[in-house]
Formats: C-alpha cells, sequence, structure tokens
C-alpha cells in the first residue's frame, strides 16, 4: 500500500486500500493504519472491515483496547451482557463504541456485507470468549 507522507500527514486513497483474504470467519481487513506505524503520532489501529452476509462472529473481546468505529454500509445485531440482556442494532452511518474487555457477539443482519471504519489504541486482536450462561 502506498502512503503519502508529507510533513506530518499521512494519505492512503481509497483505490489504494486492498481487503485481506477472508479470514476462516470470513471477515477481511484492511489495516490502513497500521499500529506499529508510529511516524505522525501515538500507536493507533485504524482498518476498514468488511464481514459478509450471514456471519455471527462468536463470542469475543478485544482486550484492554477500546473499539469506536462508523459503519459505511450494511447492518449488524450485537449482543452483550451477562445475560445478554444487552443488543442493539447499528446500519449506515451510525457509530459506535465497545469498552475494553467486553464480552459481545455480532451477526450480519441482511444480504449485504456490513462494512465498518474502525479504530483502536492498540493491535487489532480479537479473543474467543464463551458466551454468557444461561
Amino acid at each position: 500500500m502506498e502512503v503519502m507522507i508529507k510533513k506530518g500527514f499521512r494519505l492512503v486513497k481509497a483505490d489504494q486500500v486492498e481487503l485481506s483474504d477472508p479470514a476462516p470467519n470470513g471477515i477481511r481487513r484492511a489495516a490502513v493504519f497500521p499500529y506499529n506505524d508510529t511516524q505522525v503520532g501515538p500507536p493507533l489501529t485504524m482498518a476498514l472491515v468488511s464481514s459478509p452476509p450471514g456471519l455471527d462472529t462468536g463470542w469475543h473481546q478485544h482486550g484492554p483496547y477500546e473499539i469506536m468505529a462508523y459503519v459505511v454500509s450494511g447492518c449488524s445485531h450485537i449482543r452483550w451482557g451477562s445475560r445478554e440482556e444487552e443488543q442493539a442494532l447499528f446500519g449506515p452511518g451510525d457509530f459506535f463504541r465497545i469498552a475494553p474487555g467486553t464480552i459481545h457477539t455480532e451477526a450480519t443482519q441482511g444480504d449485504e456485507p456490513f462494512v465498518i471504519v474502525a479504530s483502536r489504541c492498540g493491535p487489532s486482536i480479537s479473543i474467543a470468549e464463551e458466551g454468557p450462561e444461561a
């Protein structure tokens, strides 16, 4: 990926962003500004993430890192909480934030991929977890 760097400014043009081959669960990512790229400021990961229709991520969390994201397209249903009592549906134009250590699961809704621009102050990690007790 070619990145323009000029005196504290970085630019990645849309045609330079390439999504990775799908992970086993089908999610594709492009770390546009990866965590170890600290030439401009503090460590921060910003990525384009695409989840295919019908994907259920399974219960997971992102360790000590907070996630903030903007929904570009598609819809997803998220559940969290000790007995799955918390849930939300988000779609295009929505912003969301997931606190560090929050165990959650997401399921892509509808017939199109769920695409977000996500950022975190840390590397891109996902830790599989057991779901809440019934």
